[in-house]
């Protein structure tokens, strides 16, 4: 993934977490190896550099949903007693109406069941008025044995809007 392809990527992920005032998803989806993550760096360093409050995590399988909300929680200094909902942190981290929030989340194919489920949720919660950019990535290879991950990137294609699903 090079040349003109992976500067237009570059731009459009550094411009939507850059420039938007709502919560959106970007899944980049491809095998592994193909660039997913490098393009994500380049990224990352831009948009942190410029200012905005930025996570980065990467899934395992030993990785349960309630510790990615405590790391998450910690990370952007949200009570940790808090819910384990993403639409719940969303909303705390909107009353910060000053910040806007890039959260990168890699390796999702290893995510349980119930982060697709909160992913889903939290595009079905707008209007938060929460600049809150997501970009989460994934392996389209096919040794992925994960039902919930191939039914979220089904959904992602069938949504509407202009941030969505990029298989690279």
């Amino acid at each position: 993934f090079t040349g003109k392809a992976h500067k237009r990527l570059y731009h459009e992920i550094v411009e939507q977490a850059t420039d938007n005032d709502k919560i959106s998803t970007l899944c980049l989806v491809g095998e592994a190896g193909i660039g997913k993550t490098r393009i994500i760096d380049e990224a990352y360093n831009t948009i942190s550099m410029r200012g905005n409050t930025c996570f980065r995590f990467t899934y395992t399988r030993e990785t349960s949903f309630s510790e990615f909300c405590a790391i998450i929680r910690k990370h952007f200094k949200l009570s940790l007693s808090g819910s384990t909902s993403l639409v719940e942190i969303a909303k705390e981290l909107s009353a910060n109406i000053y910040k806007r929030y890039f959260v990168v989340i890699e390796d999702i194919h290893n995510a349980p069941d119930c982060f697709f489920h909160e992913l889903q949720g939290l595009e079905n919660a707008n209007p938060i008025s929460s600049p809150l950019y997501f970009v989460v990535a994934g392996r389209d290879d096919n040794t992925v044995c994960n039902d919930s991950y191939y039914a979220y990137l089904d959904w992602c294609k069938h949504r509407e809007g202009n941030d969505k699903l990029l298989i690279i």
